[in-house]
């Protein structure tokens, strides 16, 4: 079983998509990056991500299409890094499906952060039948949800 986050970073910028799939993979991830809504959709339908990072501005399809393609179709945690950090355009990105969205330039270790903690959130972590609260006087079954 492979336990690597799994990621998709889609910016059409050659340089900064490169920089990024670099960053994560040496960041202990497993990294596909695209320049394009199409090599996006090609690329999705052949395997299973994490989480993807979306760019807005790409030259054949908006990152909002791509996010809300992503939240309707597949369980992955989607962050969106831009240059519109205007309110209307973060609340868009909102709307359209992501976790997080992120204002360009991105310090590689905040999204490394972030792909990381979206991903414990995703994968369930702490979803099973531990006790939310145990502290020998306490605890809480999330599958009854009885507290004891």
């Amino acid at each position: 079983m492979n336990d690597k986050i799994s990621v998709i970073v889609v910016e059409d910028d050659p340089d900064l998509c490169e920089t990024l799939v670099e960053f994560l993979t040496l960041s202990g991830m497993e990294v596909t990056g695209v320049n394009s809504g199409l090599e996006f959709y090609k690329v999705v339908a052949q395997r299973n991500f994490t989480v993807a990072v979306l760019d807005i501005g790409l030259p054949d399809q908006s990152g909002y299409v791509l996010a809300e393609y992503a939240r309707r179709n597949y369980a992955m945690g989607i962050i969106m890094q831009t240059a519109h950090g205007e309110a209307e355009e973060r609340l868009k990105g909102y709307e359209s499906g992501a976790d997080v969205y992120m204002i360009k330039p991105v310090d590689c270790r905040e999204l490394a952060s972030a792909i990381k903690n979206l991903s414990l959130r995703i994968s369930g972590a702490g979803n099973d039948n531990s006790p939310l609260v145990d502290n020998n006087a306490w605890r809480l079954n999330t599958k009854s949800w009885i507290l004891l």
